[in-house]
Formats: structure tokens, sequence, C-alpha cells
């Protein structure tokens, strides 16, 4: 177990307006704040206020283009659009999966049921593999490493990136991974390392399409889409700084957000095409930067803005805060995503990631989205 002081360099890799400051010995400076309680885990108190909010009128920002391309490898074949419900859930007639609760009858917010996690490697992004593993680029070692819920650290890859960032599970179980200075990257669970696609060094968070098309957003404000099959490239949208990325439950819609608190939205078909052009969906009146995203099973929009603060979206723009996180392991949390329900990694938990070291459990009384690639 370990907890982990990263110093200021990372807020120059970041590359974003942070409140975290630097002390004279050029470390980060401690935030004001309750703190929580340490060691390696424990229930931490949380205070805060539900906020809601409605969805301001549709933005009118897009470009279509192409884009050029390097050496693209096959990809998947594309699974199936789910419908609400869990891996858990019951199956209603149409043979589709039921919520595993009922989603007008959602436990109150704020949650305050969490632990911190302290012998988790430090990433700016992770996934979970179907085997019980947290997936992600460590900021220590700069690999790619699998790590159980107890801890215990497996290197699959090194030198993968000193800063990697967006990464997801194929249908197969193959990885893709954002590895800013080298590209897009397609690796496989037995440590395989193949260069898809060439990528800005601003490439930041990462989404895919059951059909196998991969959607990134970017720190020079582009939206892209790229087919794993056909190596096509296309821009979907221009707009500010974006990074956190999700699609919804069906996948009708890819959210997307641009840091300063708005949260844009892209349409798609039943063939999982993009239609008509992005709007914007709801404005959180943010103190920091967004950064991660994902959705439960109800269809809800979770953002982490990047001082502590858990926001909830439900599908029609109502804003609550879900959860506000310990101030103990400073204010710089990156990703957070549901747990696999495999390997002690709940289901119905939320898991954020601090960039200082750290990770918070949040308790949801809520399953998120299911994924194809887990049981």
């Amino acid at each position: 177990m370990r907890s982990q002081i990263v110093q200021c360099p990372l807020l120059v890799a970041l590359a974003i307006p942070l409140s975290v400051g630097c002390s004279n010995d050029g470390g980060a400076a401690e935030p004001s704040g309750s703190t929580a309680t340490g060691g390696d885990s424990g229930d931490v108190p949380l205070e805060g206020d539900s906020t809601t909010g409605q969805s301001p009128p549709p933005g009118d920002s897009s470009t279509t283009a192409d884009a050029s391309t390097e050496t693209p490898t096959t990809g998947d074949e594309g699974g199936t659009t789910l419908e609400p419900g869990s891996s858990d859930g019951d199956e209603s007639s149409s043979g589709k999966a039921m919520p595993s609760v009922d989603c007008d009858m959602v436990p109150a917010l704020p949650a305050t049921d969490m632990v911190v996690l302290n012998n988790i490697p430090t990433s700016e992004d992770f996934t979970f593999d179907a085997e019980g593993n947290i997936l992600g680029v460590s900021i220590d070692t700069q690999g790619l490493h699998r790590t159980t819920y107890n801890g215990e650290t497996t290197m699959i890859v090194p030198n993968v990136s000193s800063f990697g960032r967006g990464i997801r599970v194929l249908d197969n179980g193959d990885y893709l991974v954002i590895a800013p200075g080298n590209g897009l990257r397609r690796i496989t669970p037995e440590g395989s390392n193949t260069l898809v696609l060439s990528l800005p060094d601003e490439a930041n968070g990462l989404a895919i399409h059951p059909n196998g098309i991969a959607y990134f957003t970017s720190g020079n404000g582009q939206l892209r889409s790229f087919d794993l099959d056909t190596g096509d490239v296309a821009v979907l949208d221009e707009f500010g700084s974006l990074d956190g990325i999700v699609f919804n439950l069906d996948y009708s819609k890819l959210y997307y957000n641009n840091e300063f608190g708005t949260i844009k939205q892209l349409a798609f078909d039943d063939e999982g095409q993009p239609t008509g052009t992005p709007s914007n969906f709801v404005t959180i009146a943010v103190e920091d930067i967004l950064d991660g995203m994902a959705v439960d099973e109800c269809d809800n929009l979770y953002v982490i803005e990047m001082s502590g603060t858990v926001w909830r979206v439900s599908p029609d723009g109502m804003i609550e805060t879900a959860a506000s996180l310990p101030a103990d392991i400073l204010s710089l949390y990156s990703a957070l995503n549901f747990g696999s329900g495999v390997g002690g990694w709940e289901a119905d938990h939320l898991y954020i990631m601090s960039l200082f070291g750290g990770m918070v459990e949040v308790d949801m009384g809520v399953q998120g989205k299911p994924l194809p690639h887990l049981p």
C-alpha cells in the first residue's frame, strides 16, 4: 500500500489551468478544506448540497472534414446495442436486460458511503477488463498495468507513454490506449503493442461504439472518429478544449465536455452513425474544470470536476451533486468509472482517480452501463 506525491511538473503536462498551487520546493500546495481519514481505506464523511439546473439552448458548433491516418489495423465486429439494464438484472419480455433498480427510485444524493484506496497505480484514465483488473498507464512507470482490487499489479507493456490518457477495452478483450507522443495504440492482454493511428499530443478522452468506431476528444477542441476496420478518420466538431467522452445507455447519443462546464451531445442513428449536428446538452457552473464521464444503467450521466465534485445529469438535463470527494489526497481528480462487478470492483460503485495518488470508491446504489466486453 502506498500514497503518492506528484510534483508540479505534472500540471505542465496537463496543459490546463488548475486551482492547485506549488509550494516553494516545487511540490503541490495543500488545498484548503476538510480532511478525510487516512490509512489504507476507510469510510469518508462527506458534505454538500445538491444543485439543479436546466439544459441551455442547443449550440450550432460543428465541422466535418477528413483527416490523414497511419497504418490502420483491422478492428472487431460490432456488438449489440444495449437497453437500460445491468448484467445482474432480469430480462424483459423483449429479451433485453432490465435495470437492477427502479430508476424512478434511485438512492438520494449526494452519496456519502465512500472509502479511499491507496494501492492503485495513478493514471490519468482507467478502465476495467473482464478478469477483475483495473487497467491504466501509470504516471510513475509510464507502462500499462493491470491491478486487482487488492493492489496486486502486473506490468503488461512498458514505456507506453509519459502521460497516457484515454483507455478502453474492445469486445475481443484488446485495449485501445491514447499515448501522447506514441499515437493510438492497440495492445493485447499478452502485451502485443501496435500503432493504429497517429494522433496529436493533445488527444485526450476515448469512447468506442459497438460497431467498432472509436471517438476521441482533444485539447485542441476537436472531436474525431476513427473506424478500426477501414482506417477512416473524420472531424465531427471543434469546440474549446475537449476532454471527457462517453456514450449513453443505448448508444443513441455521444456526450463530451469542453472542460469549462459545457457538455455537448451528438445523436446517432440505428446503424451507429452520427446524425445531425452536435448541440449543447447542459452547462454546469463549475469552479474548476470537467474531466472524465460515465453513465449508469438508468441512463444518468456522471462527470467529475477535478476539484472533487461528482455531478449527475439526468437524461432530461437535471443537474445534481452526486458526491463531494475528500480533500486529503488533493484536488486533482481526472477519471471515473463504474466497477466491473468482477474481482471486488462493485458494479454499483463509482471509482474516481486522483492524479496525486489514491482512488475514491463511492457507493451509488445504481449500477453502471453494461459494457460488451464485461460478463
